[in-house]
């Protein structure tokens, strides 16, 4: 189990209502460790200090800087995963919210579950990168809690459901995402970051591995034989050492 004592949480929230049942969640989860600001200037003031491990950030923040503008420049200076807190924003602000690489969305109002499953993903996210800021750029797919968002279009992404992949194939230092009908998404994330986030998501039970380099939607098999599963017109292999696994689902196999 996590140990929550070592995390530290920075809350960056300008309505006092907000930032106390925020922290009265997040103590009630297991966080001792826990700051608060309401302005994005005193966040910054304050960063190298306090060295957070994960951060929550209001979009709407009272101040020259919003939450957005302030994550961008935290995460100039350390690259700490950050989680938006929304209500209801435009989609240009929730486009350029995507643009800083955030963690996950928290939307308002929420629930104790969804705090502590969110700071999960962003924890994951951390784990998953591989400190080469070089890999990162300003169009790389968002992984949130229940999907990803992808560039879809000039300036734009598209959020793509954790129900329409149909297999996650493991890379040297990336997984490819395989979607219904579209192209492979690659992620810089390894194949085990991006499954414990999809099995924390609705749905997330139907995934499971059959290869130590592929893991499978098993919604869209729809064929087999001793050691290929059948997706439409693909093949994957399945490994022996997970066989057994897969005749506990299938017990035709």
């Amino acid at each position: 189990m996590q140990n929550n004592d070592f995390i530290k949480v920075l809350v960056v929230e300008d309505d006092p209502l907000v930032s106390l049942d925020l922290t009265d969640r997040l103590e009630r989860l297991g966080f001792t460790d826990i700051v608060c600001y309401d302005t994005g200037e005193e966040a910054i003031a304050n960063f190298s200090k306090d060295e957070p491990s994960v951060m929550i950030m209001d979009i709407a923040l009272a101040g020259d800087l919003d939450g957005i503008e302030t994550a961008a420049q935290l995460r100039k200076q350390r690259d700490v995963p950050v989680i938006f807190l929304t209500s209801n924003v435009d989609e240009k602000t929730f486009q350029r919210a995507l643009i800083v690489q955030p963690a996950a969305f928290l939307h308002k109002p929420f629930i104790d579950i969804q705090v502590s499953q969110n700071i999960k993903v962003a924890l994951l996210h951390k784990a998953g990168d591989h400190d080469d800021r070089t890999k990162r750029s300003k169009n790389a797919p968002v992984l949130v809690p229940d999907g990803l968002f992808v560039l879809k279009r000039e300036g734009r992404f598209d959020k793509i459901a954790f129900d329409s992949v149909r297999y996650l194939k493991a890379g040297r230092s990336y997984c490819e995402i395989h979607i219904v009908g579209d192209d492979p998404v690659v992620v810089t994330h390894s194949m085990k970051t991006v499954f414990e986030i999809i099995k924390q998501s609705p749905g997330g039970d139907n995934f499971v591995k059959i290869h130590r380099s592929y893991i499978v939607n098993t919604s869209f098999i729809d064929g087999f034989e001793p050691n290929f599963l059948h997706l439409g017109k693909e093949s994957l292999p399945v490994s022996n050492a997970y066989l057994p696994s897969l005749k506990k689902r299938f017990f035709t196999l």
